[in-house]
């Protein structure tokens, strides 16, 4: 099953706690304003950084270029709802772009 991630923009920076394939993580998004873009900061449960800067790009899997195993098992993504493709602005990001998460045995 698809989880649409609780994402509440809070300013520039904001971040929250989801259980993902059965691990807690904690994800953090920022405004980079140099670039124009979010990016996600991921770390387990117990705060270690698992991933950093990651753009929030859609139609890209986030954490693709990535090999720790101990990030999500699962494939998590940016989607435009308005299906134009289009990355999200500082006001879209849980409004038209949508992080979703898609847990390993929905993608067999």
């Amino acid at each position: 099953m698809i989880l649409d991630l609780p994402i509440k923009q809070e300013g520039a920076i904001f971040g929250f706690s989801v259980e993902l394939g059965g691990s807690s993580y904690a994800l953090t998004f920022r405004w980079n304003e140099r670039i124009e873009q979010w990016c996600l900061d991921v770390a387990d449960g117990d705060g270690n950084a698992l991933a950093s800067g990651v753009r929030v790009v859609v139609g890209v899997p986030l954490l693709q270029r990535f090999r720790n195993p101990a990030l999500p098992p699962g494939l998590l993504a940016a989607v435009d709802t308005d299906g134009a493709g289009r990355d999200p602005g500082f006001e879209d990001l849980g409004r038209r772009v949508v992080v979703t998460y898609a847990p390993l045995e929905d993608l067999a």
